[in-house]
């Protein structure tokens, strides 16, 4: 199953597991300021991914960067959904950092409607996360 979305939502949820240790992973290695952030406000990034990741970012985005992302996705696969991602912390990190662990959480929930879907998948395309991280950070 190439995109094996099936795995998110199966009993076990081991889709979803593998999904959010690829995410922290890539965001240790991408956005290491960021990553220590978090780390000292005791954020757990499944506290706001996990809702991105199951839904490939359907949820809460505009349609705009859905639209892009799957278009995208349904060709590369989940390095974009990474990537993506990447490109959507970058964008907010220097704010983020300002932030302590309740501010973070507020943030990112309320970020995600104001999105420009064309910048940030332009920004995506630029992030050095390649499909080869991707299978290292696999389990």
């Amino acid at each position: 199953e190439p995109y094996n979305l099936r795995s998110m939502f199966q009993r076990d949820m081991a889709g979803t597991q593998e999904a959010l240790y690829v995410a922290e992973r890539a965001i240790k290695r991408f956005l290491p300021e960021l990553a220590r952030h978090f780390e000292g406000e005791n954020v757990n990034v499944s506290m706001f991914l996990i809702p991105w990741l199951m839904t490939v970012f359907t949820r809460n985005f505009p349609f705009d960067l859905v639209l892009r992302v799957w278009d995208a996705f349904l060709f590369e696969g989940w390095c974009v959904v990474y990537r993506t991602m990447l490109a959507l912390l970058a964008d907010i990190q220097d704010d983020l950092l300002e932030l302590p662990f309740e501010g973070i959480l507020g943030y990112l929930g309320e970020f995600t409607s104001k999105v420009d879907g064309k910048k940030v998948m332009a920004s995506s395309y630029k992030m050095p996360m390649k499909h080869k991280h991707l299978f290292k950070y696999q389990k």
